[in-house]
């Protein structure tokens, strides 16, 4: 935590200026939903990384029945 700054003082301060920004509930509630149901949170790019490299689904499916296919 020594990088924040050069003195204890000055370091709280830039530490409590991190927590300042407000984000927009629509972040939140993606990071909720992530979290909660244990997912990957990031780009497209970045989730089909992770996916592939874990060999598994790392996002949530559709809601709902899966329509016939015929």
């Amino acid at each position: 935590m020594l990088t924040l700054a050069n003195n204890d003082q000055l370091r709280r301060q830039v530490y409590r200026d991190l927590f300042k920004v407000h984000l927009d509930t629509g972040i939140i509630e993606e990071i909720r939903s992530s979290t909660n149901g244990n997912f990957v949170l990031g780009s497209v790019h970045f989730k089909d990384e992770i996916a592939s490299m874990l060999q598994r689904r790392v996002v949530p499916l559709k809601a709902g029945r899966p329509t016939n296919a015929e």
